[in-house]
């Protein structure tokens, strides 16, 4: 076993298990730190174990495993009664949260993982290095350099039809939330899905606002957390709006009940961030930056709702039309 100057062990154990999680569930991280991850980082030997069974199957079958998968391995290739490393890999794998990409400190975990690995195998190249300087053979330095320094960088290249073949018949592929109208929801296989954009279209005075309310309600019942970009109304107007829509009282008629509203939505499982900005005033990265501050301050969105798109500005660095202005942020902002 390395000392904790070369391994993964000043991070602590649950930090290692949900790192070894992360390389079975998210393929482009899993691939990305294959290529500086050594398995002696790992502290425990069951973790070891655990991805090398990842990276064996991938190597042999083309195809990234999936939990089954590896519960049907060390089911199969691993006698517990024999060995108590084989008994503490099944146990870590009957423990292992199917929602794990809902974990919050995943970035980080990426992150400082992918830090650590570099480096190590940076300090291993400048080893290799030092001998080279005395017969100055500056052109291998460069190389062996340069080829440390890409290693564990972002290698996505996207959606490979053959490898996420998995992934795509997965049952946790889409994981909808319903729009609050039944119909719709069957035409849109039960709603909106995670990354997806929706732009909702009408005509002047058609009740597009009131639908998003509705839309965003729907998503609270759920237990979502909405941030909704007002940029035509005020906040306490949306609000209003919010109050109506979740206890059905008419909007005439709040202020007569404020009472039974506040009862009434007090409960709601889902979070909800009005934010107002000026028509023309905020731009996309606006809207992003508000975002990491909620974030930040312990705020994850599950929904992002934008009214409307054609009222924000186009940055300084180029002109863009409404929608592809909304896709921008959506895409980038959208948990």
């Amino acid at each position: 076993m390395k000392d904790n100057s070369t391994n993964f062990s000043k991070y602590g154990k649950s930090f290692q298990e949900k790192l070894t999680q992360l390389i079975l569930f998210d393929r482009s991280f899993s691939n990305q730190i294959q290529e500086v991850l050594d398995l002696q980082f790992l502290e425990f030997k069951y973790l070891q174990s655990f991805v090398e069974i990842i990276y064996d199957y991938k190597k042999k079958y083309k195809v990234h495993p999936t939990l089954e998968i590896i519960k049907t391995i060390v089911g199969t290739q691993f006698s517990q009664d024999k060995d108590p490393v084989a008994k503490q890999l099944s146990n870590f794998v009957e423990m292992i949260n199917l929602d794990f990409d809902r974990i919050e400190e995943k970035e980080y975990i990426k992150d400082q993982a992918l830090n650590f690995c570099r480096k190590q195998r940076v300090q291993e190249t400048i080893l290799k290095v030092v001998p080279l300087l005395k017969s100055a053979s500056f052109e291998e330095i460069q190389s062996l350099l340069g080829a440390a320094l890409k290693l564990g960088t972002d290698i996505n290249q996207g959606h490979n039809y053959i490898e996420d073949f998995e992934k795509r018949y997965s049952h946790n592929v889409r994981k909808a939330v319903p729009t609050g109208w039944g119909e719709i929801d069957k035409i849109m296989k039960g709603g909106f899905g995670k990354k997806e954009l929706h732009v909702l279209i009408a005509i002047t005075g058609g009740g597009k606002s009131m639908a998003l309310v509705n839309v965003a309600s729907a998503a609270l019942k759920e237990g979502k957390n909405v941030v909704y970009y007002t940029l035509e109304l005020s906040e306490e107007i949306v609000g209003n709006r919010f109050d109506a829509c979740i206890t059905e009282i008419p909007l005439d008629d709040l202020h007569k009940e404020k009472g039974q509203i506040l009862s009434r939505i007090k409960d709601i499982p889902g979070k909800l961030v009005i934010k107002e900005y000026p028509s023309k005033r905020a731009t996309p990265k606006t809207i992003e930056n508000h975002i990491n501050r909620l974030t930040q301050n312990g705020f994850k969105p599950d929904v992002v709702i934008v009214d409307y798109a054609d009222l924000l500005r186009a940055g300084r660095q180029r002109k863009t039309s409404g929608r592809m202005l909304l896709k921008r942020c959506t895409k980038s902002c959208v948990r």
